[in-house]
């Protein structure tokens, strides 16, 4: 399997003057704790990193004082404005070269995936085509229009939250990628364009711990379950 971790956005809302990726905890940056678990896998070949052009000098010096004992880790793909242009440039690139059956598409900003959880995953997309993990919704959720009234009252058991690595029979997710630039479809969500080209996901069980670094404070829970500063 190959894995795309994507790096290129900002994450302003995290309050850092440098994206959260790159953010330092216990000497080592949050991109190096996203990249381990798949380093240690033996089902994964390559790993390739998505950056925004602009943050390429410093990505260069974290890779550098950082991420060299990674032996994995290849050359870095150049991001677009949104995130499935990031995706996309990804899957281009690595479509033009040798490839595996299987990819990974991983947000660097989730440091916390365990090995068992990747296995599961690995071991359902062979199965099924693709994977993705989820948790169960604890809230109510509704849906609302535009002026903020309730116009739909989804089944909580029905819901639940995806993370990532959701991982994708290469060719299946390369094609259905093209599908949404060939019909101008905008989502934020790799299953979302896999479905709108028909494909079909299965969902299992993710983990509390694999939550995305958003805001200041999921910054400090990272702080405290890696340890250090």
């Amino acid at each position: 399997m190959d894995v795309i971790i994507v790096a290129a956005g900002f994450g302003s809302r995290a309050g850092l003057n440098i994206p959260k990726q790159f953010t330092i905890i216990n000497n080592k940056p949050v991109l190096f704790y996203s990249i381990e678990p798949f380093e240690k896998s033996d089902r994964v070949e390559n790993i390739y990193i998505v950056i925004s052009k602009e943050v390429s000098e410093l990505y260069t010096s974290l890779y550098n004082e950082h991420l060299t004992s990674f032996t994995k880790l290849r050359k870095f793909i150049i991001g677009g404005e949104r995130r499935q242009d990031s995706v996309f440039n990804a899957l281009s690139s690595m479509y033009q070269s040798k490839h595996s059956d299987l990819v990974a598409i991983h947000d660097a900003a989730r440091p916390f995936l365990d090995n068992a959880l990747l296995e599961n995953l690995i071991d359902n997309a062979l199965q099924y085509g693709s994977s993705a993990p989820g948790i169960k919704v604890t809230d109510t959720v509704k849906a609302i229009d535009s002026n903020g009234f309730i116009i739909e009252h989804p089944i909580r058991e029905n819901l639940r939250a995806i993370q990532t690595p959701q991982i994708f029979d290469f060719i299946s997710i390369y094609n259905a990628y093209k599908f949404a630039y060939t019909n101008n479809l905008s989502v934020t969500d790799d299953t979302e364009i896999f479905f709108k080209y028909g494909g079909k996901t299965v969902i299992i069980e993710g983990n509390t711990n694999l939550f995305k670094i958003t805001y200041p404070e999921d910054i400090e829970r990272a702080k405290k379950i890696i340890g250090g500063n």
